[in-house]
């Protein structure tokens, strides 16, 4: 995020705008270089168990797709330990097949986003200030 004296300057984008462009694709990054590197998945088979295209789970791999918090989410270990559970859930259930797994996934993915989402804190956003 642009900052203007050392603070985050506004935008006139919604902090769901900011996550959808910033946040989640840092994010799904980090899953699919967990799920390739460290579960020998394909990367077809990763990109059809997270709802991708393989094209995108390369670009992903090669830092060309959501790299911007990447940095930022794996320097926070309690960040990293959520990336890792969702990697394994999908790893283990081969994707997300049942509406409890997708229910914890979506939490999952809420509580990294709204730690990372500056956009989030600074609007007051429900789920940012509580997590």
């Amino acid at each position: 995020m642009a900052k203007r004296n050392g603070k985050p300057a506004w935008k006139p984008e919604l902090p769901c705008e900011y996550a959808s462009k910033v946040v989640i694709p840092s994010i799904r990054a980090l899953i699919v270089k967990k799920l390739v590197e460290e579960y020998d998945m394909s990367r077809y088979k990763a990109a059809k168990l997270l709802g991708l295209t393989p094209a995108a789970v390369t670009y992903y791999l090669n830092g060309e797709r959501g790299r911007k918090l990447v940095e930022e989410i794996e320097s926070r270990p309690e960040l990293v330990r959520i990336i890792d559970e969702i990697s394994r859930l999908i790893a283990g259930e081969n994707g997300i097949r049942s509406l409890e797994t997708y229910r914890h996934y979506k939490e999952s993915i809420c509580k990294v986003c709204s730690e990372v989402n500056e956009y989030a804190k600074m609007a007051g956003c429900a789920e940012a200030s509580s997590v």
